[in-house]
């Protein structure tokens, strides 16, 4: 049976103008959407450039407190509580814990010396711009930037000012790097600890690939983390970590207290509708040893590295029940190793457009409180992924058409 396949060559991205304009137009949307949100009171800063709510106040605070030598008091609600509102300026309700390892303080110190408004834009820039390059350099091409910079991803993150796009940047920069420099690859794991839920699956990945220096890298790397701010912040700090993280686990898996929807999770989907707690966790099992068999089996195999790649990291969001939606910018590393797929193999026709959809949905779907988008949207990348592995596209190559 003939397949609906559509060939290039190397550099070949079908209907490239298309693809180009359709970015262009969708990047331009969330630059008016970022532009807008001051007047409506959901960014960093309001209209009148004043200090707003939003998630980079905890990682702005807990610099503070790091930079004064409370690395370890942060971990306590009522004082990261009232550190925050000291570096807001004002007193407002509501929480923003904190449950970052002690070594992610070192990325935070140099921001808690300059200006709240400033630190945010130096953050948010500085993490945006590396995932740009390092995501739209998987893709090989031009249009690969394009493509990571209107990806709806980098909207959330940026509106709230959150560590999405330096998370995406990491996971794909040791995908990127793991066949040429594996000691880099593992420093990137290494460094992306600071969310070990993110990690479930990784080192099940490299057993399987045998890919040994990464997974010794990655566990030089932590360990050196770990050392370091050990000495450099007291074991208060990681004493506080620990027990944050407990907390963190009773009150927001078992309890809830970060309202259901929020979560992009089968097993938070599941508690939404009604299930129980046994019922969530054994669904959310049942769904991670499919994951685990699946990363394994391809891990093992012969196919293509872009297609492991595409597999592992659009399967690590999947993995963890605890994923909120500024992480959903992680999502464009499989799409950017399925279109570096598609460059060296062919595209299926329906393979952008499923993209486009995709893309779509995660702009929309958040805004409708009772849909898990992300999780969605990972399902219907890793369809694309399973479709590949299943039937690969192997097929003589005709002009480029870019």
């Amino acid at each position: 049976m003939r397949q609906n396949i559509e060939l290039s060559q190397g550099a070949g991205i079908p209907h490239a103008n298309v693809v180009e304009h359709c970015a262009a137009i969708f990047a331009l949307v969330l630059v008016i959407f970022f532009a807008a949100a001051p007047f409506f009171g959901v960014w960093i800063l309001d209209e009148k450039w004043q200090n707003q709510l939003q998630d980079f106040l905890a990682f702005y605070s807990a610099g503070q407190q790091a930079l004064g030598g409370q690395a370890g008091a942060i971990y306590v609600p009522d004082v990261a509580h009232a550190a925050q509102e000291l570096a807001l300026g004002r007193a407002f309700k509501g929480q923003y814990p904190w449950y970052y390892p002690p070594f992610y303080n070192f990325l935070l110190i140099p921001l808690a010396l300059i200006p709240y408004g400033i630190a945010y834009a130096v953050w948010a820039v500085g993490s945006i711009a590396l995932y740009i390059r390092v995501v739209g350099g998987i893709v090989g091409h031009r249009i690969g930037y394009l493509l990571a910079l209107a990806f709806p991803g980098v909207f959330y993150t940026a509106l709230t000012g959150q560590n999405g796009a330096l998370t995406a940047a990491l996971l794909a920069g040791s995908m990127t790097l793991m066949r040429t420099h594996p000691v880099a690859a593992g420093a990137c794991l290494g460094l992306l600890t600071y969310k070990p839920h993110f990690g479930i699956l990784v080192p099940l990945a490299l057993i399987a690939g045998k890919q040994w220096r990464v997974m010794a890298s990655a566990v030089v790397t932590t360990i050196a983390l770990v050392a370091v701010s050990w000495l450099v912040f007291g074991t208060s700090a990681w004493q506080g970590f620990f027990s944050a993280l407990t907390i963190a686990s009773d009150q927001h898996i078992a309890n809830g207290s970060v309202k259901w929807h929020k979560i992009q999770s089968l097993y938070a989907f599941l508690r939404m509708l009604g299930a129980s707690q046994t019922v969530g966790l054994a669904a959310h099992a049942a769904l991670l040893a499919a994951l685990a068999l699946a990363v394994w089996r391809v891990w093992r195999s012969d196919v293509s590295f872009n297609l492991k790649a595409a597999l592992l990291t659009v399967a690590v969001p999947l993995a963890t029940p605890y994923l909120m939606i500024y992480d959903g910018i992680v999502l464009a590393v499989p799409m950017a190793f399925l279109i570096r797929e598609g460059r060296e193999t062919g595209f299926r026709s329906y393979e952008w457009a499923v993209m486009g959809i995709a893309c779509v949905t995660l702009a929309v779907l958040p805004f409708i409180e009772a849909m898990p988008s992300l999780y969605i949207v990972s399902l219907m990348i890793g369809a694309l992924v399973v479709r590949r592995l299943l039937a690969p596209v192997e097929m003589p190559q005709v002009a480029a058409r870019v």
